[in-house]
């Protein structure tokens, strides 16, 4: 006997739903066919399979005839409709952190993404797939939460960011224009992948929502469900966790290793132990990290030096060009007018 399709968050399926009845649509044609029925209107905390809530979007483009419709709903919403992983992100104390915390805990609504930062510092690179349905059957789901979480991002941090690229799976034949205005950058189609490629400086940008002693207790409780729902690998490997943090504090001059611990929620001694039986240090990690992204923001960026020694939590201009020989043999000025 085949198992049961897992359920996943089927709140903007309920959105949908809510906003296509404002325009005028009947129930009847909201819901035929589409595997929900009224009920998704007042349940607290609806959940469906994943194809019957990117089918839900999909079925709602041709009943409006607006084959942008999730990507207008999208930049209309309010992510912490999100609920947990919304507050996460929003708490986030910046842009960078805003995607890694999106990253790490997706599972808490679905594990239909697999979302990679992993070339965020180096690239500028986030990037997703969804592992339960094709591109297509789920572009205007896709775009419907690139659209909410990329508004949500520039309202938090109080600026239009515009990423160097974009690029989404699946085909569009028609509005691409538009989702190009609104991202404000080149939008590929029917791309080898999806993913969205951020300029250095507005990985750095604070947002005005950044809360760090909430966002500690709201990443405790999102550990624990992902946990509980065999998810954990998602949010247990230390040096990535390490990194995360190092990244919020850089900028502020404040990556030591007692706030790191802390914001992790250990002491320093234990950071530094488990950080050991990983192969490698704090050190380590934050030499890696400043590397990365002082070589990153002397390709892609026109930022002075002295601002990239601040951004990278520097005491002074001297300090980060002693690092940057150290790392590259050359100056920071000789390497990028190399």
């Amino acid at each position: 006997m085949p198992a049961a399709p897992v359920p996943h968050s089927a709140i903007f399926a309920q959105l949908a739903a809510r906003h296509l009845l404002t325009q005028g649509f009947t129930p009847a044609a909201v819901f035929a066919g589409t595997g929900f029925g009224q009920a998704l209107l007042n349940q607290e905390e609806p959940a469906a399979p994943f194809t019957a809530i990117a089918g839900f979007f999909s079925r709602a483009a041709e009943l409006t005839g607006d084959p942008l419709f999730g990507f207008r709903l999208g930049c209309a919403s309010d992510l912490r409709l999100a609920g947990l992983l919304g507050y996460i992100a929003r708490t986030s104390p910046t842009a960078g952190c805003f995607l890694r915390n999106i990253a790490r805990y997706a599972g808490v609504m679905s594990d239909a993404w697999d979302v990679d930062t992993s070339r965020l510092a180096s690239h500028g690179e986030f990037a997703w797939s969804c592992t339960a349905a094709s591109g297509q059957q789920a572009d205007q789901y896709t775009e419907f939460l690139a659209a909410l979480f990329f508004s949500a991002l520039r309202e938090a941090a109080g600026t239009r960011i515009e990423p160097q690229e974009a690029a989404f799976v699946h085909q569009r034949r028609r509005g691409a224009e538009e989702i190009a205005a609104f991202f404000g950058c080149p939008v590929r189609f029917a791309a080898p992948a999806s993913r969205i490629v951020f300029k250095p400086e507005d990985l750095d940008l604070p947002l005005a929502s950044g809360d760090r002693l909430l966002l500690r207790v709201l990443r405790a409780f999102g550990d624990q469900l992902l946990h509980g729902r065999g998810l954990g690998r998602k949010s247990t490997d230390l040096t990535a966790q390490v990194e995360e943090a190092v990244s919020a504090r850089l900028s502020g001059g404040t990556a030591s290793l007692a706030n790191v611990a802390a914001d992790l929620g250990m002491s320093p001694r234990t950071l530094s132990r488990k950080l050991a039986r990983a192969g490698t240090s704090y050190f380590t990690v934050l030499e890696e990290l400043r590397k990365a992204l002082a070589i990153r923001y002397l390709r892609e960026s026109r930022l002075p030096l002295s601002e990239i020694a601040f951004l990278l939590g520097y005491s002074g201009l001297n300090s980060f060009s002693e690092a940057f020989r150290r790392w590259t043999g050359q100056s920071p000025g000789q390497f990028r007018g190399g």
